[in-house]
């Protein structure tokens, strides 16, 4: 049953995201706030300030675990995205976000922020089924209530989401040693090497960790990184199109933080997949003249849902 505790943990979740899509914040920074506001919510309500959810009503409240899967517990299904904000301590939700900005940001920029969110959701979930059909073939039922909590399988299918469609791009490597100017193919192919070796000599159930999760959600992540591929195919030149008329488009900024956006978009004109992405986020902090609401990126023109379209290619 959710508490009072889990019904703000969850409203926070969709207000914080919610309000950094539509003020144009990059995603993987509205995520971590997130993140970050329900593990502080958890500790301030847990006996003696811990700086741990586990056993917290939090946990009990939005956490997935296994046994979930039951047609009968359908309830307890919105628990798949819940738990993905849910950290089982302070170096688990340190871990998590340090590996989600250097992996997650260089992917925005490329993909944008709607994509990047399918990815962390969608390979999140994936992972967190991959989990639970293990343990029912393991037959473990301890582990079928168990709780299941991290981002790690998110975090682990925008790495690999990643590496599938930019394996060339070049991202911090955290493993043992700091390391700069690494391949994001590389990357990926590290920490999935970690979690075999972990997985083979730690084993996937009773060692607190969820592996399988982090397993599943590297494939799940170079499994919607193809199906990104074949909706929008990742463009190695120019885009195809009309020109953009960057006069109408440079006549509709009127705050600093528009005025940011643009420039980097100027700056990453020549680079289709950076210039689409910054030109999606500043789509998304341009109000419509008509009604005041944010306007979203078409293919010729920006569009509201009012109806109003403004065309701001020539």
């Amino acid at each position: 049953m959710v508490d009072w505790v889990g019904l703000t943990a969850a409203g926070l979740m969709i207000a914080v995201v919610g309000f950094g899509w539509f003020r144009g914040w990059s995603m993987v920074q509205s995520l971590i706030v997130a993140m970050f506001g329900v593990f502080m919510l958890g500790v301030v309500t847990s006996p003696g300030l811990a700086l741990s959810l586990v056993g917290s009503s939090l946990v009990e409240s939005l956490a997935w675990r296994p046994a979930y899967i039951a047609p009968s517990a359908f309830l307890h299904w919105p628990t798949l995205v819940t738990t993905m904000f849910l950290h089982a301590d302070a170096v688990h939700i340190v871990m998590n976000v340090v590996i989600f900005v250097f992996m997650g940001m260089g992917l925005e920029e490329r993909i944008g922020r709607g994509r990047l969110l399918l990815v962390f959701l969608g390979g999140g979930i994936i992972g967190t089924l991959l989990h639970t059909f293990y343990v029912l073939v393991a037959a473990a039922p301890v582990e079928a209530f168990r709780p299941v909590v991290g981002a790690s399988g998110g975090v682990f299918a925008v790495l690999a989401a990643y590496a599938t469609l930019y394996p060339r791009d070049k991202v911090v490597l955290f493993f043992i040693l700091i390391l700069p100017n690494v391949p994001v193919y590389i990357a990926a192919l590290v920490y999935t090497a970690m979690e075999l070796v972990a997985l083979e000599f730690v084993g996937g159930l009773g060692s607190g960790v969820a592996r399988i999760a982090h397993i599943g959600g590297i494939g799940g992540g170079a499994f919607l990184a193809f199906l990104i591929m074949r909706i929008r195919p990742v463009q190695r030149g120019k885009e195809a199109g009309r020109p953009i008329d960057l006069k109408a488009l440079e006549s509709r900024i009127e705050t600093p933080e528009q005025r940011e956006i643009y420039d980097r978009f100027i700056a990453n004109k020549d680079e289709p997949e950076l210039a689409r992405a910054w030109l999606e986020r500043l789509a998304d902090m341009l109000p419509c003249e008509r009604c005041g609401s944010t306007m979203h990126l078409g293919k010729d023109t920006l569009r509201c849902t009012c109806g109003n379209r403004v065309r701001y290619r020539t």
